[in-house]
């Protein structure tokens, strides 16, 4: 009976978690100018679903020259990842109550410059699409929207899976 019991909360549990997670991708997109004497270079290190959390980001980066005097790299480009961070995670939380989709930054992982950071809240919401490379390279200040509609439905279904589980374990006792 116990054992019945320890797995049940143990299935709620696992589904609870997994419910509020999002797969998202990581990486970036881009173009890098490591010296001054360089051309920038087309880098695409953005990888298949690598990360998992509550909210997926996305940094548009507008112009970003490394802060280290004795670096003179360059990106401009879009960096997609999860957000780990209790930062991120701040930020992600605020845009959601607000009506931006986007908070713009000064500065963004030892990078100066501009910078646009968005949130979003569906699966694989974070990717890359051509058009906003091109809207940041030419400087275009945009990123994607949080939208509240498909998290609603995604909680609504895992909140019914939870309701189930429990069900099942009263039924057990």
């Amino acid at each position: 009976m116990w054992r019945c019991q320890l797995i049940s909360s143990l299935i709620v549990m696992m589904m609870v978690v997994t419910c509020r997670s999002l797969n998202c991708f990581d990486g970036f997109t881009g173009i890098v100018q490591h010296t001054i004497e360089d051309d920038f270079t087309p880098t695409n290190e953005t990888f298949s679903p690598v990360c998992t959390s509550t909210w997926c980001v996305k940094v548009l980066i507008y112009d970003g020259h490394s802060d280290n005097p004795n670096l003179h790299s360059r990106q401009k480009g879009i960096r997609s990842r999860c957000a780990y961070t209790g930062g991120d995670r701040a930020i992600c939380e605020d845009l959601a109550l607000g009506t931006e989709p986007c908070v713009a930054k000064a500065a963004y992982e030892g990078l100066r410059g501009n910078f646009s950071i968005c949130c979003c809240k569906e699966e694989w919401c974070n990717s890359v699409a051509a058009y906003e490379l091109d809207d940041v390279y030419r400087g275009k200040m945009r990123g994607g929207a949080v939208r509240p509609t498909a998290a609603t439905l995604n909680s609504a279904i895992c909140l019914a899976l939870i309701a189930a589980a429990v069900t099942l374990v009263a039924r057990s006792h």
